[in-house]
């Protein structure tokens, strides 16, 4: 599952709608060529992880937080309630069930490079569409 700003054409022509959407394959809505870094989460009991995992599905359709992430860029606390950018869902699915990916910072405040920063990441492997 994830959040994402633009439709993509799929590996087969078809086009990836924007917003939170479930993807079977990682190469569903990227372009060939594109780097795909895989990480598990670790040190969270399997409970957690699934409660975190039924927060995302629960996000599915749902829009992309254009908003927030230009208030991210801008460093001001804007963001769509309802809508989610792809750090930011992954942060607040966490969140959600009383365990933050960082400690010290909130779910919108948080970059692609903040996530694997957190004690509960850890890289499996780089893969390219």
């Amino acid at each position: 599952i994830e959040a994402a700003q633009f439709k993509a054409k799929n590996h087969d022509g078809t086009t990836a709608p924007r917003g939170v959407r479930y993807i079977q394959d990682y190469k569903v809505g990227h372009e060939k060529g594109t780097i795909v870094d895989v990480y598990d989460v670790i040190g969270l009991p399997d409970t957690a992880i699934l409660a975190a995992q039924r927060f995302i599905e629960a996000q599915i359709g749902k829009p992309y937080d254009e908003r927030g992430l230009v208030g991210f860029a801008l460093r001001r606390h804007v963001e769509r309630p309802g809508a989610w950018f792809c750090s930011e869902l992954w942060a607040g699915a966490f969140d959600s069930i009383g365990v933050p990916w960082l400690v010290d910072k909130k779910p919108y405040q948080c970059t692609p490079t903040d996530l694997k920063q957190s004690k509960h990441a850890q890289f499996r492997e780089r893969r390219v569409t």
